[in-house]
């Protein structure tokens, strides 16, 4: 999980952020194996600018040596994209988790430099057409991208908003609806990133021989993944990769090698024995 840090909330009272507790909580997130992120989310602030102003001056006085890769940007953030790539450079951002829009499609370059992860679920609630949408996505670009909101928490509204409601909720949805995908690589925001690179970056080609489907992939630099539906057929082995089956007739590809051979057979093929 990579958790977006919020260091005030209320940037207009006296309640400073302490040093000591981000160091306590860097640590803890180091040995769960997740990532800290930047959040521009906050609830009272004369502006955005006051926020990131006071949030670069307390990381920068905390003497930590921590680098940042990834920002959330809340459904409220209606800054321009120069000021947040001019943000981005200052702290070594690379990627931004931020709602769908349908400016961008749910993964994408969002600058030059910056990639855009949008969000597709909020964890606690999952209506039926929430579960089409995830399957989709799932199955179409192998990618999901889950955002669990602490303001909820943190500044509650109502009785729902207890710690204790929403953490059943969302571990209830996560183990039942996602189950089925636990194929796929649970990772944080920078680790999608360098998989979104590769992914948009990917130039290939293809051409089907018998039963063989060969890829060729140029210019790989790291390990590309990718979904094959195969209409009917199996996939029964892959030669400079790997595969997984998601469900009937879809496999998840992971190639490791510029040239990938994958062998599939019809899934109602009889073969015959001659005496």
């Amino acid at each position: 999980m990579t958790c977006y840090l919020v260091p005030q909330s209320d940037y207009m009272d006296n309640n400073l952020p302490q040093r000591e507790q981000l160091i306590f909580y860097l640590k803890q997130l180091k040995e769960k194996g997740a990532e800290a992120g930047l959040s521009f989310d906050y609830v009272k602030a004369r502006n955005l600018q006051e926020k990131m102003t006071h949030d670069e001056m307390f990381f920068h006085s905390s003497d930590s040596s921590y680098r940042y890769g990834a920002v959330y940007i809340p459904p409220s953030y209606s800054g321009s994209t120069t000021g947040l790539q001019s943000f981005a450079m200052r702290n070594h951002i690379l990627t931004v988790t931020a709602g769908y829009t349908k400016e961008y499609p749910i993964v994408a370059y969002m600058t030059r430099d910056l990639t855009r992860q949008s969000i597709t679920s909020e964890g606690v609630q999952h209506t039926y057409m929430d579960d089409i949408r995830m399957k989709s996505l799932q199955t179409a670009l192998a990618y999901s991208n889950i955002v669990l909101n602490m303001n909820h928490v943190t500044w509650p509204e109502t009785d729902d908003d207890r710690w204790e409601i929403i953490s059943d909720k969302f571990s209830s949805n996560i183990n039942t609806y996602w189950r089925k995908f636990s194929m796929f690589s649970q990772t944080t925001a920078s680790e999608s990133d360098r998989r979104i690179r590769a992914f948009l970056g990917m130039d290939y080609t293809h051409e089907r021989v018998g039963d063989d489907i060969r890829v060729h992939i140029k210019k790989q630099s790291s390990e590309v993944w990718m979904i094959l539906r195969t209409h009917g057929e199996e996939i029964t082995s892959v030669q400079g990769g790997e595969y997984e089956e998601i469900e009937e007739n879809a496999y998840l590809i992971c190639a490791k090698e510029n040239e990938v051979t994958i062998h599939c057979e019809r899934a109602d093929k009889v073969y015959y024995t001659l005496p």
